[in-house]
């Protein structure tokens, strides 16, 4: 799926979560102008390496920025089964312009929390880059020691719990995709866990629990 089709899938995952929310909280859905060849080189300077390859295409040709939410009604809550009970929202946001920022933040909580030389993720967390930050004070980030050109997207828990470094896409556009699938509930561990079954294998668009969520509101797909 290209990012035009994403982006379609997005769209559609915030009109249909209109009626759920509140009325004087509707979702939102923003999405800027793409970023020049020399404003994404200007960042990769400040942040002194390459964008991973699949997200520095969604910059350069999609959108520098992207931001979206969704928070459901207490309402629409109750009817949530057991199973996905811990959904209770939407949310991503991408910039392009906050990543050095980002960046700093970022190495400063692993240089604070995770980087002792004992910590069984040290070593790993030396070569992580932030995409984005989640609600709850954990980050979403990218791994380039598995990847040095579209490394994969993995969690990164400030306090090491359960999800920490689980793997929630194997690239970029792969996490946005399987991210856009589920219905993009949220990017805290706890509203991703229904559609992790593991931690190598990403954020899975056709488990059980993906298909019950989709079928709230999409009657036809499952």
């Amino acid at each position: 799926m290209d990012y035009e089709e994403i982006v379609k899938t997005m769209s559609r995952w915030m009109e249909a979560y209109t009626p759920i929310c509140e009325k004087d909280n509707p979702p939102l859905f923003q999405l800027e102008p793409p970023a020049t060849e020399e404003e994404i080189s200007a960042v990769e300077k400040q942040i002194h390496r390459r964008l991973p390859d699949s997200l520095r295409t969604f910059f350069l040709h999609h959108s520098r920025y992207l931001k979206l939410t969704a928070y459901f009604s207490d309402d629409f809550l109750k009817k949530l089964p057991s199973s996905i009970h811990s959904l209770f929202s939407a949310f991503l946001e991408l910039s392009l312009d906050d990543l050095p920022l980002l960046n700093q933040s970022c190495q400063e909580a692993i240089r604070v929390c995770l980087a002792e030389p004992e910590h069984p993720s040290a070593a790993q967390l030396q070569n992580v880059l932030p995409l984005t930050w989640v609600p709850c004070g954990d980050l979403l980030v990218f791994d380039y020691s598995q990847d040095a050109f579209d490394p994969p997207v993995l969690y990164l828990d400030s306090y090491a719990a359960e999800y920490h470094l689980y793997v929630l896409g194997h690239s970029f556009r792969d996490f946005l995709e399987r991210y856009a699938a589920v219905g993009l509930c949220g990017t805290e561990d706890t509203q991703m866990a229904p559609f992790l079954p593991n931690k190598t294998d990403g954020i899975q668009p056709d488990c059980p629990n993906a298909k019950l969520f989709r079928s709230f509101f999409f009657q036809n797909q499952k």
